[in-house]
């Protein structure tokens, strides 16, 4: 995953110059590869220069809500031409709620939802960011964290 610890730091930054459709060749120094002990599981000797070939095939727009990780948002499908919703608008929407180590918890088909109306519970602050940010026919996942969905260990 790119912008984790899961992939070395020089290919992090050079992915990020890159635009959809695009090759790249990336020439990696020590430092921002695997350093001083390299990879001995992945056969890459000490203080190696890497070399990376890239091509990026798709990006998919994602953006953190709150700004710390707590929200993020992951677009799906993007409709063209839609129109966004405001403050106060009913939307009619499809959502579904899993929660790990408990299945899907809430669900619901065409649920028409009026914007700031808080009718969802604590969910309702990542609806309503996440609503005000779509268009029409837009699809979207969301990744919370506990501190924006429910009480603690109420659905653990």
């Amino acid at each position: 995953r790119v912008g984790h610890t899961d992939v070395i730091q020089g290919w992090a930054l050079g992915l990020r110059t890159m635009r959809k459709g695009e090759h790249a060749r990336f020439t990696i120094a020590p430092p921002l590869a695997y350093g001083e002990t390299g990879s001995p599981e992945l056969g890459v000797p000490p203080n190696s220069t890497v070399i990376l070939e890239v091509e990026l095939i798709d990006c998919p727009a994602r953006e953190d809500l709150y700004e710390d990780g707590g929200a993020v948002k992951l677009e799906v499908k993007d409709a063209p031409n839609g129109r966004h919703p405001r403050p106060g608008d009913e939307v009619q929407m499809t959502y579904k709620v899993d929660v790990d180590g408990s299945g899907v918890i809430m669900q619901q088909k065409g649920a028409v939802y009026k914007l700031g109306s808080e009718q969802i519970g604590p969910l309702a602050k990542v609806f309503d960011k996440t609503l005000l940010s779509m268009k029409r026919g837009d699809e979207v996942a969301v990744a919370c964290q506990p501190q924006y969905t429910f009480a603690a260990g109420q659905y653990a």
